[in-house]
This record gives C-alpha cells, sequence and structure tokens, in this order.
C-alpha cells in the first residue's frame, strides 16, 4: 500500500528590514534596531544603543504593526571637524 505525503506548507520568504527598523530578535525574544545583513549575518543592536550582535536572518521577525523605523541611518557626510589638539 502506497503511502500517502503529508503537503508540505509553502515556506514564506526570509522578513528583510529596513537598517533602522525595529525588529524581534527571536534567539532572545526582545526588540531590537536592525542594522545591516552582510555575510549571511543580521546585525542588530539594543534599543538605546550597545554592542551590535549577529543572528541567522532567519531569526529576524517583525514586530506586530506597521514597521517602526527608529534610527535614521541613510547615507550622510561624516563630521570632518578636526579633533582639538591635546595641550598636556
Amino acid at each position: 500500500m502506497a503511502r500517502k505525503r503529508t503537503p508540505t506548507p509553502p515556506s514564506r520568504p526570509p522578513y528583510r528590514p529596513q537598517p533602522g527598523e525595529l525588529v524581534l530578535d527571536t534567539t532572545t525574544g526582545q526588540p531590537v534596531v536592525f542594522m545591516a545583513t552582510y555575510n549571511n549575518h543580521a546585525y542588530l543592536r539594543p534599543l538605546g544603543g550597545g554592542l551590535e550582535h549577529t543572528v541567522r536572518p532567519a531569526q529576524v521577525e517583525p514586530l506586530p504593526g506597521e514597521p517602526q523605523i527608529v534610527v535614521d541611518l541613510t547615507d550622510r557626510p561624516r563630521d570632518t571637524t578636526p579633533l582639538p589638539a591635546n595641550t598636556a
């Protein structure tokens, strides 16, 4: 007798947040700020700043509701004002 195959549910496409977006880090269950994806690592930063950490992109999910950008990461020139000379 032939075995019935259970259809596999279609896989959903990976979530692709915008830089600066508030997302859920599923490894910690905490909301964090998405910074970037590079070499199959999602770079995340705690709310309010702190050390960046990495997770697999599949471990990043949207928070309920509309996407929320909390950090503006648009390209802008860096401050090129020279630092004051050390006079000590």
